[in-house]
């Protein structure tokens, strides 16, 4: 029958005379294993084997995709003290073709039934490596982190442009790769007994290392901040009253088409970005315990409004989204 209309219209949502229909067949068995010497040495590793099947089909035509995917991940930590941890691991995964459903074009990676000279069927493979430590303050008060990582991906899809011999444009193909480093160092816990804080920095460099277009070797990869830093502290001023605010930074993101900031530029033209500015977001709060089982919180987000913007599409008209202005929020929550 026809759907729930839910909709705000005097019209009723009817199903589409040519709907695309997926079917999804996933089988996967994994194994684990942890060895502990004394405490001072924690080892682990695993293996995973996933079988994935999809079939997508409208009137017109069907496509079907099947993968096996082993991943594998190990970890080793040493504690040379009770209160410090030193730690390193590594993983693998995939990401199959389809596995977003909702995308229905095989440019956003999903199994499209009618384009099968575009469609992609290897899956994109990644190897992540982190190294790090992690340090218990204050008697186990405060737990302060950091860590080194990198994240290795292969088999990306990255749009042909016009005139890059060989290439039909406009087409997605497979045979990029990029590679993700940075640091990560966080803090969280309680200061004194009336004042927390949580907070994270992470510092990256996201870059294109191959591609079918021979400019995009070596930009950033579109799309994503190298820089973000969060903090959120609380103090309770009495017993049934606590304030608080919350700091956020994005740092610049540089658009691209599909994989490499280069602003979708032609090649052999000179690359070059369309871009979203960095931006300062400021919130505060405020929560009263009215009785045991009630407590109101006040919040006012982007206090300063701050005109900002949370994503860039690029398209063949390159768009943003703007981020929330000024807002408050009163709410209550009540434990029957």
């Amino acid at each position: 029958g026809a759907p729930t209309n839910i909709i705000l219209s005097k019209n009723t949502p009817t199903l589409s005379t040519n709907p695309q229909v997926y079917k999804i067949d996933t089988r996967a068995g994994y194994a684990i294993d942890t060895a502990n010497y004394k405490d001072f040495i924690i080892f682990n590793v695993g293996v995973r084997y996933d079988d994935y099947s999809i079939n997508s089909a409208n009137n017109a035509a069907s496509q079907r995709a099947k993968f096996g995917l082993t991943s594998y991940n190990a970890g080793l930590v040493i504690k040379p003290a009770e209160e410090i941890s030193l730690y390193t691991a590594f993983a693998t995964s995939a990401d199959p073709v389809g596995d977003e459903v909702d995308a229905t074009a095989s440019a956003y990676g999903g199994l499209a039934p009618t384009q099968p000279t575009s469609q992609i069927f290897g899956p994109q493979k990644a190897k992540a490596y982190e190294a790090g430590v992690k340090w218990s303050l204050f008697d186990d008060h405060v737990l302060a982190t950091a860590a080194a990582f990198r994240t290795d991906v292969t088999n990306a899809r990255e749009t042909a442009p016009a005139n890059l011999p060989g290439y039909t444009s406009g087409q997605i193909y497979a045979k990029a790769a990029y590679r993700v480093t940075g640091l990560d160092f966080g803090i969280t816990g309680n200061i004194t007994d009336d004042w927390s804080i949580q907070s994270d920095l992470v510092v990256m460099t996201p870059k294109v290392t191959r591609s079918i277009v021979p400019t995009d070797v070596g930009l950033q990869l579109a799309n994503i901040a190298p820089q973000s830093f969060n903090l959120l502290t609380k103090y309770m001023m009495q017993e049934w009253l606590a304030v608080g605010g919350q700091a956020l930074y994005g740092s610049q993101i540089k658009g691209g088409s599909l994989l490499s900031a280069n602003g979708g530029v032609a090649y052999p033209n000179t690359p070059y970005a369309t871009m979203i500015p960095s931006y300062w977001r400021f919130d505060v709060f405020a929560e009263t315990v009215v009785t045991k089982n009630i407590l109101v919180r006040l919040n006012v987000t982007n206090i300063f409004n701050k005109t900002y913007y949370n994503a860039l599409y690029q398209s063949a008209v390159p768009f943003v989204q703007i981020a929330p202005g000024r807002a408050v929020y009163l709410t209550a929550e009540v434990k029957l």
